[in-house]
């Protein structure tokens, strides 16, 4: 959770963690996985081509709720 939350600056926080995924990379099981944060609008930073990004994106919105 720490690694997470240094991506944004100090006195923000993840605010929402969103999922892309097109109908082949759904039946591949991969997808683009954005980040915003807090302290601005839209997309800050977003991962490509993650694997499993579903549960990618549980695991790390539980680490940083139980960072919390």
């Amino acid at each position: 959770a720490q690694a997470v939350k240094k991506i944004f600056r100090s006195d923000s926080e993840i605010k929402t963690i969103g999922v892309k995924q097109g109908i082949l990379a759904r039946l591949l099981n991969i997808g683009n996985l954005e980040f915003a944060s807090s302290g601005s609008d839209g997309v800050d930073i977003t991962f490509t081509n993650i694997v499993n990004p579903g549960a990618t994106k549980n695991a790390i919105n539980s680490r940083v709720t139980s960072s919390k």
